[in-house]
């Protein structure tokens, strides 16, 4: 018997058949993941109140003038969710370490720029090593951060202390 048109044809697999039958497969195995896997904001979730403390050092007067208390704060790559509000700033003159001749080292005021101790009040929850704040964000002591609110971009801000509210 000759090989029929309908025979020959049905047993022949081409690439676009094995991209839709990967697809299929892909689909199904991520839609299996998804409905097995834990999901991390509910692991983290933000249950604890608390405080951060962030320096941020040489700041001018104009810079100062766009932070205000009640302001939201966000983390520069997380524009989208706010980290906390701020709750105090406390603004001291800008210092740097001087080394004189004689090999002694002292402090000196850099005139026109400041320091700031930016508390900010956030709700997350507590790990070893810090806090989860958002869900996923995590901050610890030490670390350093550029905050962004809608006035004001802060590079390089150190996280000095958390508490618990």
């Amino acid at each position: 018997m000759e090989n029929s048109p309908v025979c020959g044809n049905f047993m022949k697999i081409n690439i676009i058949d094995i991209l839709i039958i990967l697809l299929i497969i892909g689909a199904a195995a991520g839609l299996v993941y998804r409905q097995t896997s834990p999901d991390l904001r509910r692991i983290f979730a933000a249950e604890e109140q608390f405080t951060i403390v962030f320096f941020a050092d040489e700041l001018t007067e104009e810079t100062l003038d766009f932070i205000n208390i009640g302001d939201s704060m966000f983390r520069q790559h997380a524009r989208h969710q706010a980290i906390g509000t701020v709750a105090s700033i406390d603004i001291n003159p800008a210092v740097s370490i001087v080394h004189m001749p004689d090999g002694t080292a002292k402090t000196a005021e850099i005139e026109g720029l400041y320091s700031a101790l930016i508390e900010i009040s956030m709700t997350g929850s507590r790990t070893e090593r810090g806090f989860f704040v958002n869900g996923v964000d995590h901050i610890a002591p030490g670390s350093v951060v550029t905050l962004v609110s809608t006035n004001v971009f802060l590079f390089e801000t150190t996280v000095r202390s958390i508490s618990e509210r």
